[in-house]
Formats: C-alpha cells, structure tokens, sequence
C-alpha cells in the first residue's frame, strides 16, 4: 500500500489527518508532521526522513505539503530526489486527501499523485460566482484597475 505523509507549517497536517479520517475512516499508512518555528530544520528532515522510511511499505510514498517554496517542501523535495519512489505535491486540502481511499487501486504512486491533484484541482472554485445570478459577471483586471463585463 501507497503511504501518505502530509507535512505543513503548525498543526495543519494533523488536522486535515483527523478531518479526513471522520470522513473516510481511519487509514493506515498515513502520517502527519506539523512544522514549529522551535523546531531547527535539521531536525524536520531527520523526522521526515524516518517517517518517509517508516510509511514505505514498498509501493512508494505520497507526501503533500501545504506550500510550494516552504521549508517542509523543500525538506520533502530533497528527500524525493535521492528516492523515484517518493512524490511531493503542493497546496495540500481536504479534497485531495479523500483520494487516500483509491490507495487500493492505484499500483504506482505516481498515479495516486495524479488523482490527489486532479481532485484538488477540480474543487476549488469561486462558489459565490454560483448564486444570485453572479454566474454571468466576470472582472478583467487591466493596467486601469478591475473592469466589470
């Protein structure tokens, strides 16, 4: 099985962990590691490196990150180029944890990653555009400010 380490600044990582989980049950081979500014960055690469180790079971690892540029990103990133078996994506939300049940059916973690980003991609939308008849008002932004059409 796929494992799946999330890895952000302050307790978002075990948070979406717990949310996920009420939603789609408990999962194995899924870890979090929260970021703290008294945390040296030594140390998050040693943890991220053991948790990496410990979540591989031999089909690859999944590691979101909630930023791209990050120090947990750029942690992960290093540990993903010494490791093919290892892929970091970004922006991290509910929607693309909930594809942690597809664990089963994807065999590379390469295709898990895909569908994590497919349904992130995919749910994040202006819903306000969505009601009162907003859906046909689109703004421009020009060099002269916002622009109603």
């Amino acid at each position: 099985m796929i494992g799946v380490l999330i890895c952000a600044h302050g307790s978002l990582a075990s948070e979406l962990v717990r949310t996920a989980e009420k939603i789609i049950g408990h999962q194995d081979r899924v870890s979090s590691l929260s970021t703290t500014n008294s945390q040296s960055k030594r140390q998050l690469e040693i943890d991220a490196n053991n948790l990496i180790s410990e979540l591989d079971s031999g089909d690859g690892v999944l590691v979101f990150v909630d930023s791209p540029g990050g120090t947990p990103a750029n942690i992960c990133l290093e540990i993903a180029r010494e490791r093919s078996d290892v892929e970091v994506i970004s922006g991290v939300n509910l929607p693309m944890m909930l594809v942690l049940v597809e664990r089963d059916t994807k065999r590379h973690v390469q295709d898990l990653a895909q569908a994590a980003v497919l349904a992130g991609r995919m749910t994040i939308e202006n819903l306000s555009k969505m009601i009162n008849g907003r859906t046909s008002r689109t703004k421009t932004v020009g060099a002269k400010g916002p622009k109603s059409t």
